[in-house]
């Protein structure tokens, strides 16, 4: 049976989830251009994440699922760098195809 606190471990993969299907369908229906609003959105998703995976974190190894689902210093760490090498590459990236005038 799931538990709430189950949910909870995995409250910053559901939010990542989520917003990527948001930020697909905003895109999908915006007629700008440059694609201000995606851009917008995958940079605040980025930043709101790293806080939440570092504001849920326990201090201590927890299991969800069953044990199928670890969260401890290592999974954290490695997320926020994600999240902020990921908003690096997109700061980047747009500022490239900003240059090129691709955007």
């Amino acid at each position: 049976m799931i538990e709430s606190t189950d949910i909870l471990l995995v409250a910053p993969e559901i939010l990542l989830l989520a917003m990527a299907c948001l930020i697909l369908v905003v895109d999908t229906f915006s007629q700008d251009p440059q694609r201000k609003v995606t851009y917008a959105l995958s940079q605040l998703t980025l930043i709101v994440l790293a806080i939440l995976v570092v504001y849920l974190h326990t201090g201590t190894t927890s299991y969800a699922f069953g044990n199928s689902f670890v969260s401890d210093d290592m999974s954290v760490a490695l997320k926020v760098i994600i999240c902020i090498v990921s908003f690096i590459v997109f700061i980047y990236s747009h500022e490239y195809l900003k240059k090129h005038e691709w955007v």
